[in-house]
């Protein structure tokens, strides 16, 4: 029992000590001795739309990064977020938003903490979400998939001519 105790007042001793008030004034919390860290890169809201072409290099290296990170740190398989990932623009789109929700859940301003509780609430709704984009497909190599496009069709250019009219298009 006594070697409990002994330890017990080691630790004590040893982990109290820069963090003491009542001597606070004379030791100093030590805090101020720690290196700085460097201030974390943010880019904020990726919208890949109106990202001007000289940001876009940044923008993905930042989003590589993390999307590294991301899948290592939560163990993410293949299968949910393929190697290939930056070749579908909807798996990017939607780790571009998650990126943009975790640098701002993260954040020391957040009231209260339920940023990143908030956060990881999303993360489970975004895996879920993500399996929309069919991503095992690409588990063992990538697959290109079918993209869609648009078309202007005369009913749709009637409408934007008509709305153009009544001065309600910039």
């Amino acid at each position: 029992m006594a070697e409990i105790g002994g330890w017990r007042q080691a630790a004590e001793r040893e982990f109290r000590a820069p963090f003491a008030l009542d001597d606070a004034d004379e030791v100093g919390d030590g805090f101020d001795t720690w290196p700085a860290l460097p201030e974390p890169e943010y880019f904020g809201v990726i919208n890949w739309r109106s990202l001007p072409d000289e940001r876009e290099p940044e923008v993905w290296r930042l989003l590589a990064e993390w999307v590294s990170w991301l899948c290592t740190r939560y163990t993410i398989p293949a299968r949910l977020i393929p190697d290939c990932w930056y070749l579908h623009d909807g798996i990017v789109e939607e780790l571009s938003a998650l990126f943009s929700s975790w640098e701002v859940s993260f954040e020391e301003a957040d009231s209260g903490g339920h940023g990143p509780l908030g956060w990881h609430e999303r993360f489970e709704y975004f895996r879920s979400r993500l399996r929309h984009y069919k991503p095992e497909g690409c588990a063992n190599g990538h697959l290109e998939t079918a993209s869609r496009t648009m078309p202007a069709g005369p009913e749709l250019r009637a409408r934007i001519a008509r709305a153009d009219r009544d001065g309600t298009v910039p």
